[in-house]
């Protein structure tokens, strides 16, 4: 039988290694916020005819040396929105005589120019905060009822690091590479930190059941025969949403809608975490928790147990 519990070693000093490397990015490179959370303008155009975002961006980065997000919009993609830090009217305008020279446009102003104040994404960003909190709060109190004979605050406790562990992971990546932050990631993480603990619910509810059945065998070998057991679900169940997910992240990045990939992308990489947290970090976790209070206890017993001479 394969060990997942010693295995969960070098899973874990791996997940140590990311934080690491995702504080030290944290603080060097930090996050780059979509205009939902800084602010900045959506200009609007009809094109008219296919083009390709890339173009549109390099447009864009050439007239007023700002990074934009462009995406298709309208049933025939042939509409393009982009997204930049605050323009002034005369940067706008540029923006616009520069893609109606490139593309032989015949309107004579864009669909819409607004701005967009960071406001909303403001909210957003500190509800989903405080979202988590509450959840990680919930998961804690549930978890401490339900699973009694696991000892339910150790249970609890493991299973919130597991979460904490995944949304540690999903901000690592977008800090790493740069990807800008908005209000379709934060909506990612919430789904992906529930679909992580019902992960991590069901590889401890098995661990409670055998409990009562395999009394006879060690933590480790009760933890690894669970872990074996559910594995099949977990790895049908991941597979069966990843298929789905990643088809929608091609069908995104080929038609360049860019709201898709916004909300795929991060959900790939929760999904991942969310899978490999619940097998190879909460259970060993709970294991080494477990054995570290009964190797206290054995030892505060023998301590009482000599005599002073």
């Amino acid at each position: 039988m394969f060990d997942f519990i010693k295995f969960g070693k070098y899973c874990i000093i791996f997940s140590i290694i990311i934080t690491i490397i995702g504080f030290i990015s944290f603080f060097t490179r930090g996050l780059v916020m979509d205009i939902d959370f800084k602010g900045g303008n959506i200009i609007e155009i009809k094109i008219g005819k296919a083009f390709d975002n890339n173009q549109i961006a390099n447009i864009v980065k050439t007239t007023v040396g700002k990074e934009a997000v462009v995406q298709k919009l309208g049933a025939k993609q042939e509409n393009v929105s982009i997204k930049t830090e605050h323009l002034t009217q005369e940067q706008s305008a540029e923006i616009f005589s520069a893609i109606k020279k490139q593309f032989n446009l015949a309107e004579k102003n864009p669909l819409s120019v607004r701005a967009v104040e960071p406001l909303m994404g403001q909210e957003i960003w500190s509800k989903g905060i405080m979202s988590m909190i509450i959840a990680s709060v919930l998961i804690l109190i549930y978890i401490s009822i339900r699973f009694r004979l696991m000892s339910s605050f150790v249970a609890g406790v493991t299973a919130v690091l597991s979460i904490v562990h995944d949304a540690f992971i999903m901000f690592t990546v977008y800090s790493l590479l740069q990807i800008p932050v908005n209000s379709s990631f934060v909506a990612a993480v919430l789904t992906i930190l529930g679909y992580s603990i019902h992960d991590t619910i069901v590889v401890f509810d098995r661990i409670r059941e055998n409990q009562g059945i395999l009394r006879k065998v060690s933590r480790t070998e009760l933890a690894n025969i669970s872990i074996l057991q559910t594995l099949s679900r977990s790895i049908k169940t991941v597979l069966t949403v990843l298929i789905c997910v990643v088809t929608l992240y091609v069908f995104g990045y080929i038609y360049g809608v860019q709201s898709i990939k916004e909300f795929t992308l991060p959900l790939i990489i929760g999904l991942v975490s969310g899978t490999y947290s619940s097998i190879f970090v909460s259970s060993p976790l709970w294991v080494w928790w477990k054995d570290s209070e009964d190797g206290k206890q054995v030892s505060k017993v023998k301590a009482s147990k000599i005599k002073p001479a």
